[in-house]
């Protein structure tokens, strides 16, 4: 089955633990949501994490992956990406939390997306990387050409965007929350080296995380071995037994 892109919504706060979206799933087998976490931390006491992304108060996101710039010692940049199979058809808040309240002002966004032929496990592959330039991106190898990938961008600074997408990526969100740009995207995978990125509007402080999305499982085809030999047999001659 072939996995697609069904919705996405984006969350804002500043200054702040958590950041709030209110998200209706669709009906249907063979769903996934996925959650980017972006945000800037300046002067963090420790090095800064999204603690939890859950939907519907219990159901809770799997972490795929961080790319996190630490600069001017207790400052932070932070791209983080989360998803969760099979999520209930329901309209509910996906709450995303970090480990430490950001400074006033500093933005912290949650982007999440919902995607359909896509519910068949975590996976291991993931890219990250941090810098600073006008080229935010990361190469990893994915595991199967029916894969997507999913990925997202935060700057430091409110100037980054518009972002230009990179080849085969489908923005999804781009856009600023106070001090930070963001960005969020999805590309087929190839199965092979992958490179995820984006080109920015200036040469800023950048870290950016992308993972990759399993498609479900497709249904096999054909008859099962036994049933095809119990087949194969009705057609054989058999003698009469007697006159």
């Amino acid at each position: 089955m072939a996995i697609a892109h069904v919705q996405t919504q984006v969350a804002n706060t500043t200054g702040a633990t958590t950041v709030t979206s209110s998200f209706a799933v669709g009906a249907g087998t063979d769903r996934s949501l996925t959650a980017m976490l972006l945000w800037i931390d300046n002067t963090g006491a420790a090095a800064p994490t999204g603690s939890s992304v859950v939907f519907n108060t219990s159901e809770n996101f799997s972490f795929r992956v961080r790319a996190q710039l630490n600069y001017a010692t207790d400052n932070y940049l932070t791209s983080e990406g989360w998803s969760l199979d099979n999520p209930t058809n329901t309209t509910a808040n996906v709450v995303g939390t970090i480990s430490e309240i950001n400074d006033t002002g500093d933005g912290l966004t949650l982007v999440v997306t919902e995607y359909t032929g896509a519910n068949n496990g975590v996976g291991v592959n993931t890219g990250a990387a941090t810098g600073t330039s006008t080229a935010p991106s990361c190469t990893f190898t994915t595991g199967a050409s029916d894969s997507w990938i999913i990925g997202g961008i935060v700057q430091q600074t409110a100037s980054g965007g518009p972002y230009t997408p990179g080849s085969g990526s489908v923005e999804r969100a781009d856009s600023t929350n106070n001090n930070i740009s963001f960005w969020m995207a999805d590309e087929p995978a190839t199965g092979g080296s992958d490179t995820f990125n984006a080109t920015s509007t200036g040469s800023f402080r950048w870290a950016i995380a992308a993972f990759e999305l399993k498609a479900a499982a497709a249904a096999a085809g054909g008859q099962p071995m036994q049933m095809r030999g119990m087949m194969a047999g009705l057609h054989q001659w058999h003698p009469r037994i007697g006159r």
